[in-house]
């Protein structure tokens, strides 16, 4: 190659090694492995963002559970059972809050003429295709009922949304007791709990970060031990070792480059495999949380960085 050799060729030679000497399964285990996990949870702020819209229903109001004897104004007596619920040839299982007429009547502001009345959760109705009149049979206790479905609510959290409120008691069954409440908006406690994620997330990066800087660098060191033999030849071909260390340097920092990235993305595409694996169980997921461009580059940055500076100590190291 001689001494005249150009610093692109002595890359193009070395990333041409690196491919054949099992380089890249270093720096996926060492870069792309935590820039993953680091992604996967930077989404949970957005997730939760975009959740905003459904912790929002129920005309502001969210509904909690309490201990019996708490709460007062707005609040009502219930028994907590779980029940199969079944609608249009579908079923799942879900928790049934029993409460009396009034009740029912003061925490949905719906009641239905001639039978029991029956709210079904927004969730639950769209699992099951079911919708204000619709007939769905709840069963457990060993017995089984009839309903007519009343409203649908929405409620302020995925929990109210995911419930079935029914009117009137089950003989032998009594189920716990709690107080349900209806209480107003949570919106700026949302917006608190998201800003405070999202500083989470950032600081869960960095410290992922960290925590792998040591596997990074000792990956680099191995890569570099892998590739002696590719610099020794370039030497002895007249190419001076500091360029030869140089490139190796500059083609493992391009290499960290790309695992980071790919680490991010993949990230990414975890997640939402993730949530669209609990709607085939039938849990109630239905977000599809999206990266800010800013933040898959700083995220990207981060781990290049130390991808990069990884890489530099080791060819250091390695004379």
């Amino acid at each position: 190659m001689g001494r005249a050799a150009s610093l692109p060729a002595l890359l193009r030679v070395l990333l041409s090694a690196a491919m054949h000497r099992d380089v890249l399964l270093l720096l996926l285990v060492a870069v792309s492995t935590p820039a993953a996990l680091a992604s996967a949870y930077s989404l949970v702020p957005r997730a939760l963002e975009e959740a905003k819209p459904l912790l929002a229903r129920w005309e502001g109001s969210s509904l909690l559970l309490l201990p019996p004897g708490a709460g007062a104004q707005g609040c009502a007596t219930v028994h907590l059972a779980f029940a199969r619920v079944e609608a249009g040839g579908r079923a799942l299982e879900a928790p049934v809050l029993l409460v009396d007429a009034g009740g029912f009547q003061g925490i949905t502001g719906c009641r239905a003429a001639g039978e029991a009345p029956l709210s079904l959760g927004s969730l639950l109705a769209g699992m099951l295709g079911a919708r204000p009149g619709s007939r769905l049979t709840l069963c457990m206790g060993g017995g089984c009922r009839s309903y007519l479905v009343s409203c649908i609510h929405g409620g302020g959290g995925l929990y109210a949304a995911s419930i079935v409120l029914a009117a009137g008691a089950w003989s032998g069954l009594a189920g716990e007791e709690y107080r349900l409440c209806s209480v107003p908006g949570q919106q700026p406690v949302l917006e608190g709990l998201e800003a405070a994620l999202s500083e989470y997330a950032r600081i869960l990066a960095y410290l992922v970060a960290a925590v792998y800087l040591p596997i990074a660098y000792m990956a680099c060191r191995r890569a570099v031990q892998s590739l002696e033999g590719d610099i020794e030849t370039l030497y002895s071909m007249g190419v001076p070792l500091q360029e030869a260390r140089l490139a190796l340097a500059l083609a493992l920092s391009l290499l960290g480059l790309l695992m980071s990235a790919y680490g991010v993305l993949l990230g990414v595409f975890a997640m939402h495999a993730a949530l669209y694996t609990l709607r085939l169980f039938g849990a109630p997921a239905p977000l599809q949380p999206v990266p800010s461009p800013g933040g898959l580059v700083s995220l990207a940055g981060v781990f290049t960085a130390e991808a990069v500076a990884a890489a530099v100590a080791a060819v250091q190291r390695g004379g």
